[in-house]
């Protein structure tokens, strides 16, 4: 084998390999799906915890905890009108 032939051989197997990875990112199934490298899979991780946070702390917003509610039942057997106790839970949500 001269020099000419392995290096011709090696440039076929080179631009076969870049070929197919050219192809895979330009026309597979993952370009369909944003970016897929490392710089884009770690983007959107970040993202994700992001908004799982928020998620987190928008659902902890609305909720109360159990004295809370007990303190409210306790209010309701004592005969305290109903619109009182709604009116007082609100305000604890709305300070929370």
């Amino acid at each position: 084998m001269t020099l000419l032939t392995t290096v011709n051989k090696g440039k076929r197997l080179d631009s076969r390999h870049f070929e197919a990875a050219r192809a895979m990112q330009s026309f597979g199934v993952p370009v369909r799906y944003g970016n897929n490298s490392m710089t884009g899979r770690t983007k959107q991780a970040i993202v994700r915890r992001k908004n799982t946070k928020k998620k987190a702390i928008k659902a902890s917003k609305g909720q109360l905890d159990g004295n809370e509610l007990a303190i409210a039942q306790d209010l309701i057997k004592a005969g305290v009108l109903k619109e009182v106790v709604e009116e007082y839970l609100n305000r604890k949500m709305d300070n929370e």
